[in-house]
């Protein structure tokens, strides 16, 4: 998946019982902090449904309880953005992760992780996206 499309998946598009995630659109982040919205997907083949794995779907189900329990802890405090409320990626105030954040957290731990002296390539979220099978 595409970073916006990860950023913009809703719990609507997560399918536990059929195992499966549907791609149906993208975060779009407006400039001069117009806010942010999901929209379609980049291209008419980026609406897909992808398999879910074992490990991705425990994660995801241990996310949605972490959620479910900040939102309930939050209470008045948790403001997600507007059309946005349905994000598997928030922050702890219900708030949808950034992109840009996302970016920045993934150079911090390869710096983490050549610090700790291991040889690590730079990464950036289209490094775990799944070439056309």
């Amino acid at each position: 998946m595409r970073c916006g499309e990860r950023l913009g998946l809703e719990w609507s598009d997560i399918d536990f019982k059929n195992k499966t995630i549907k791609v149906s659109g993208t975060l779009v982040y407006v400039r001069g902090g117009k806010g942010r919205f999901k929209d379609t997907p980049k291209t008419g083949s980026s609406s897909r449904e992808i398999p879910m794995i074992d490990h991705v779907e425990a994660v995801l189900k241990s996310r949605r309880r972490q959620q479910m329990e900040t939102k309930l802890l939050m209470g008045k405090r948790w403001v997600p953005d507007t059309g946005l409320e349905n994000t598997v990626f928030t922050y702890e105030t219900g708030t949808t992760f950034r992109d840009t954040a996302v970016r920045v957290d993934m150079k911090k731990i390869v710096s983490q992780i050549r610090a700790a002296g291991v040889e690590f390539e730079d990464i950036t979220p289209h490094t775990f996206r799944n070439p056309k099978v």
